[in-house]
């Protein structure tokens, strides 16, 4: 079973059910602590409304996720700090897993994506 399909499980678990259409998810990768997500350049599109939601996978467990929900406006506001493709068609994030900067995006200048931590009991 992959992460993604890890993901929909832990969404549906979740009662997250209305934001299976509009997610991403990551594996966590341990040789470099961190998660790598390449989202296409259409999350800078001025007329995309609403939110993506980014679940993270735990280290430690498979099952289990960091959730991060991010407003669009977000990634439109910002889109000068990201670190776009040379196509032009996908931006790289880097998100840091490492305690010293969490949560924050290394392939990208002064992106921090802590304040879209979602908390679930």
């Amino acid at each position: 079973m992959g992460v993604r399909d890890y993901a929909k499980k832990w969404v549906q678990a979740n009662n997250q059910s209305e934001h299976i259409e509009n997610f991403k998810s990551s594996k966590y990768f341990p040789e470099k602590d961190i998660w790598f997500i390449t989202p296409p350049i259409s999350y800078f599109d001025l007329n995309k409304p609403g939110n993506i939601h980014i679940l993270l996978q735990r280290e430690n467990d498979m099952e289990k996720f960091i959730h991060l929900k991010i407003p669009y406006s977000f990634f439109r506001n910002n889109c000068s700090k990201f670190d776009i493709r040379s196509d032009g068609s996908r931006f790289d994030l880097h998100i840091s897993a490492k305690q010293r900067n969490f949560l924050e995006c290394e392939r990208g200048n002064d992106i921090n994506f802590r304040k879209f931590e979602v908390q679930h009991c």
